[in-house]
């Protein structure tokens, strides 16, 4: 709460973002929309995020976060399974989309959860995993021709 109050005071001086902050206990999430901002404390269970708000109803983030659920339920899903998730280039039906002030074919662009444009891009895919004794991040780095670079860092609790 403490690292928000200070983030509040100069969040303006970014570009609009999201942020979730977890201290062992709480998971807190930020939003910034330049002089707008908020923070509130995340409901345990499932959720998502987005370039929107949080729990904004975007069908990738809905797709992701139904689809997260079932390789959680099914219980052998291994972390490749996680990140490929984010790799759909399916395109939302144009019934289904925000509209966010962009051209609908941008719109459309857009609406997949892996972005693959010649001036606008996923640059990066992350699982994070918490646990009792360790944090797990891996990471899928990608540029114009690709995968690029998986990372793997692990931090023991």
């Amino acid at each position: 709460h403490d690292f928000l109050s200070i983030l509040a005071k100069k969040s303006h001086q970014y570009n609009p973002f999201n942020l979730l902050l977890f201290d062992g206990q709480a998971l807190l999430g930020f939003e910034s929309r330049l002089e707008q901002h908020k923070h509130e404390l995340m409901a345990p269970g499932y959720g998502h995020v987005s370039n929107g708000g949080f729990m904004s109803p975007w069908p990738k983030a809905i797709w992701l976060e139904n689809h997260l659920k079932q390789l959680v339920v099914s219980g052998t899903s291994i972390d490749s399974d996680f990140l490929d998730l984010l790799l759909n280039e399916t395109k939302a039906h144009d019934s289904l989309l925000p509209q966010t002030g962009v051209s609908l074919d941008r719109e459309r662009a857009l609406s997949s959860p892996f972005i693959r444009l010649s001036d606008y891009g996923t640059r990066a895919s992350s699982l994070v995993k918490i646990s009792a004794h360790e944090i797990v991040l891996k990471e899928r780095t990608f540029g114009p021709l690709g995968l690029e670079l998986q990372t793997e860092h692990r931090i023991q609790r």
